[in-house]
């Protein structure tokens, strides 16, 4: 219980981070489109340039980066069963709010479902073992 509620602090502070830097970065990157240089590698770094020296989108933007790193670090200490809900609460969440959920989507979804139900049986079956004293 206690790693399941530690858990879900995690992503709700994800939740936070993400969404609430999401318009300081829009307002940060105001004035990106009037940087202008020839040539494709030099547009790139001048827009590299001014957004990397822009405290007000930088600060914004490594907090975000923050809340995919402590994403990323919080799925890999989910069970298989908490990814799948996961995954599931925001392919409808996603749908909900209007995105594109089509397409390869529902194959990468079909996929994922399928393989964690494997992985989830392969589990329970290891733990009958284990208690029954088999290997």
């Amino acid at each position: 219980p206690g790693c399941a509620a530690g858990e879900a602090v995690a992503l709700v502070l994800v939740a936070v981070l993400w969404g609430s830097t999401g318009p300081f970065l829009r307002t940060g990157a105001e004035g990106l489109e009037e940087v202008r240089c020839q040539g494709r590698l030099q547009q790139l770094l001048a827009e590299i340039r001014f957004l990397g020296l822009n405290y007000k989108y930088m600060v914004p933007f490594l907090l975000n980066q923050g809340g995919s790193l402590l994403f990323y670090l919080t799925l890999a200490s989910l069970s298989c069963n908490n990814q799948k809900h996961l995954t599931i609460f925001t392919l409808v969440t996603g749908r909900i709010l209007g995105e594109d959920i089509g397409g390869k989507s529902k194959l990468h979804l079909k996929h994922f479902l399928i393989k964690t139900q494997g992985l989830e049986a392969e589990s329970t079956e290891q733990e009958s073992n284990r208690e029954d004293g088999g290997s």
